[in-house]
């Protein structure tokens, strides 16, 4: 391969060293400056659409209030339909935001309308509004077809009732999509930038940017204007009720960017993007413009560089004309006084010193004979250092003999410590392995990393099966795994044993363990893993629970007695007042009040009745039934507490078999259960009773959102007549304990900031009262 020239070297090097880098820089900028602006502009967008959310929201929010506000006006409470019907067109007037307002009297019908066609569809009697009116609720709905208008809308209705609270009729207040249309398209940003509403289905609910081209182009389906729905790909990167950004293709196959986020309330995404090429329209602009600069800079380069190439060429032609000469040892012909000024320092200095080196060659020939009379000598004196290295070799010889004397005897001393480590490793291993309690460790992911036969025996998992693996990866409960990963974090945490007493499932019964877990630490004094040992106290625990039950029942009992005597008594006296004053004409005009009056202390004396028949610890009743038609038939009694107490309550029943149980006290125990749960709401709240099915077991669960309950009081509960800080007496829970105790099933008290859940476990085979878990 031939060699190339300086020059040309020079010149290509020149080339590299400029588009190169140039070239590098450009990439780096334009990823970076691409990386920097997607980041930014999907920040922008995410903010942008979040503003969107909340407008939407607001202006719901607006409408709904509108229409409560104008429901709340006198002459909606006295049903003056002339006046009523001024204020609907006033409104619509004024506030230019609904397309039409109505009147629905109680009977479903509507009565007065500012809907410009009329009404075709007089009757509101099954649509969603009007069933929520009739429940107490104010209501928005999704978007719709109107019935009436034939146009997409959002319905706005309030429940209207007179000044003595009686429900009179319905406040409806219609708004068409294209208000939500205005509001999205005047506040998005970008000349290709388009905000999109998609409900649960995937549905636009309302019209795109391009809705024209779409048309055209039969991605849309059906009418644009009343239901439309993009394909699959268009949203395959968006999650339908999810937050969050992404890129994609859109319904025209151009690449954007943007954002989207789950409005709950209404269970609509909004979907904003921009054209990704508008967005890197400026960085390839000035990437453009950067590689117009690195051009020109090589053309301004190249005539300089040649000029300095030939200038630096001439003095390296002359030092190989030089070496040449000393090569062939014609010493005579080198130029001694060659003018050096006219070049390049470092090429000048150069050549001084291969001056220098001439001479000093000239030089070095008498030296090398002068240096062979020398070398002589030093062969004498190495020859001597010999014979010392010889002696020295003998010496190490011996002191490496004894190295490997002392290196035998450290091996026996290792040996014998091995053995003895092994025979106390093996006694160690017997006693754990023949040990009653269970024992295991884990490590800092909470998989097994030991378990002893005890915990075989418990568990019917054996080492094997154990070993690299968490507790619900064994197939545990989910609820005990939970309970188990906090208490193995705290000791990893806190570095500090623990001990707790918990109760343990197994596959023939349940017992009670008083657990420790040591935290064993490594060199560098952080926890490496956890010891358990767990010790069955189960009689224990069952002697203690016995002891507790026989003195709540005494209590019970003794009580009961005072309360039928000092209760009953006067109650009958009111009610014999009572009915005397219904047969009064002067009180004539009380006789409602009187007969609820009669019908409360009825009640009362009912409730008084059943908890004396408690206290007597009767036999219970039991029949063959199903939970959920018990929750049924006593919901609207609950549903009627919730108004007085300004709550809700909800019923989530799931598919449960028969069961055998005395009705009538498990009505007592869920009516307990949820007026316990009101009077633990301090403001607005909710009460939940679910049923369901877990491990055979037939479950009643009441949930309430309120304080929660004390942990002084948690010990007591079930014991009546242990005054709370709230003033109450502990009847109401004493008694749902009695009741659980009788159906022999197991009751769990779960309580926090969020609120309290009482379960109730019906199993046939087995009975259980499990107290809070003591940690």
């Amino acid at each position: 391969m031939k060699t190339q020239t300086l020059q040309r070297q020079f010149r290509l090097w020149t080339v590299i060293l400029v588009v190169v880098p140039s070239l590098l820089i450009m990439a780096i900028y334009t990823i970076n400056q691409i990386n920097i602006v997607k980041q930014k502009k999907l920040e922008l967008i995410s903010q942008r659409v979040d503003f969107q959310r909340r407008l939407i929201e607001y202006w719901l929010e607006e409408r709904a209030i509108d229409v409560h506000m104008l429901s709340q006006l006198k002459s909606f409470r006295t049903l003056d339909e002339e006046q009523m019907k001024i204020a609907l067109e006033l409104t619509q007037q004024n506030s230019k935001e609904f397309d039409s307002l109505s009147f629905i009297d109680r009977d479903g019908l509507f009565k007065i309308s500012t809907l410009p066609g009329g009404i075709q569809f007089s009757s509101a009697i099954n649509q969603t509004y009007f069933q929520g009116a009739l429940a107490g609720e104010e209501y928005i709905s999704d978007i719709v077809i109107g019935r009436n208008s034939g146009l997409p809308i959002i319905n706005f209705s309030s429940p209207i009732y007179d000044n003595e609270g009686i429900f009179q009729g319905v406040l409806l207040g219609s708004v068409r999509t294209t208000k939500i249309e205005t509001l999205l398209r005047e506040n998005w940003m970008g000349e290709t930038g388009e905000i999109l509403l998609v409900n649960r289905a995937g549905k636009l609910i309302a019209q795109p940017r391009y809705v024209t081209t779409l048309i055209e182009e039969g991605i849309l389906e059906g009418d644009s204007k009343k239901e439309v729905k993009l394909s699959s790909e268009a949203l395959a990167s968006i999650h339908i009720g999810e937050t969050g950004k992404a890129s994609w293709t859109d319904y025209l196959g151009n690449k954007v960017m943007g954002a989207y986020q789950y409005m709950p309330e209404r269970g609509w995404t909004l979907v904003g993007s921009v054209d990704e090429e508008e967005i890197l329209t400026p960085i390839y602009t000035q990437l453009g413009k950067m590689a117009g600069g690195t051009l020109l800079l090589l053309v301004l380069i190249l005539p300089f560089a040649t000029r300095l190439t030939n200038f630096i060429k001439k003095p390296i032609d002359w030092l190989i004309g030089q070496s040449n000469l000393i090569s062939t040892e014609k010493y005579e012909k080198i130029e001694r006084n060659k003018e050096l000024r006219k070049m390049p320092q470092e090429l000048g200095n150069l050549c001084k010193s291969f001056l220098q080196m001439s001479f000093i060659i000239e030089n070095t020939v008498g030296l090398l004979k002068e240096n062979e009379v020398k070398l002589e000598s030093k062969v004498v004196e190495i020859r001597e250092i010999n014979v010392s290295m010889e002696k020295e070799i003998v010496e190490r010889k011996k002191a490496q003999a004894d190295l490997q004397w002392l290196n035998a005897r450290l091996e026996d001393e290792v040996s014998y410590r091995t053995q003895q480590l092994q025979q106390s490793e093996q006694q160690y291993r017997k006693l754990v392995e023949n040990s009653p309690d269970v024992i295991c460790r884990f490590d800092k992911e909470y998989r097994f990393i030991y378990v002893n036969p005890a915990f075989t025996l418990i568990t019917g998992i054996s080492l094997a099966q154990a070993v690299g693996k968490t507790s619900a990866e064994t197939g545990a409960p989910e609820e005990y795994c939970s309970r188990w990963v906090k208490n193995l974090d705290a000791v990893f945490y806190t570095g500090s044993k623990l001990e707790i007493e918990s109760w343990s499932v197994r596959l023939d019964d349940q017992h009670f363990y008083s657990i420790r877990l040591i935290p064993e630490f490594n060199k560098d004094g952080q926890v490496e893993s956890v010891l358990c040992i767990a010790r069955d106290v189960t009689e224990k625990q069952q002697l203690e629970r016995r002891m507790a039950q026989i003195d709540r029942l005494n209590i019970v009992g003794e009580m009961a007695a005072a309360i039928g005597h000092e209760v009953r008594n006067p109650m009958t006296t009111v009610r014999g007042y009572l009915q005397l004053f219904q047969k009064k004409e002067q009180f004539l005009k009380y006789g409602e009040s009187l007969g609820t009056m009669i019908e409360e202390l009825d009640r009362a004396n009912s409730i008084i009745t059943e908890f004396l028949s408690l206290a007597k610890n009767k036999a219970v009743d039991m029949k063959r039934g199903n939970l959920n038609k018990v929750i049924q038939t006593i919901l609207p009694l609950l549903q009627a507490d919730a108004l007085c107490w300004g709550h809700e309550i909800n019923a989530e029943c799931s598919n449960i078999p028969d069961s055998d149980f005395d009705e009538k006290e498990i009505r007592q125990l869920i009516l307990n259960l949820v007026r316990n749960g009101f009077e633990a709401i301090e403001d607005r709240g909710e009460v939940i009773v679910r049923t369901y099915l877990h491990n055979d077991n037939v479950v009643l669960e009441v949930q309430d959102t309120g304080k929660g309950i004390p942990n002084e009081v948690m010990d007591k509960l079930g014991i009546p007549f242990v005054t709370t800080k709230d003033g109450g007496t502990g009847l109401g829970l004493s008694v749902c304990y009695r009741i659980v105790d009788r159906h022999e099933a197991k009751i769990d008290v779960s309580t926090g900031r969020n609120g309290t859940i009482f379960t109730i476990y019906f199993n046939l085979s087995k009975s259980y009262v499990v107290e809070q878990e003591i940690a």
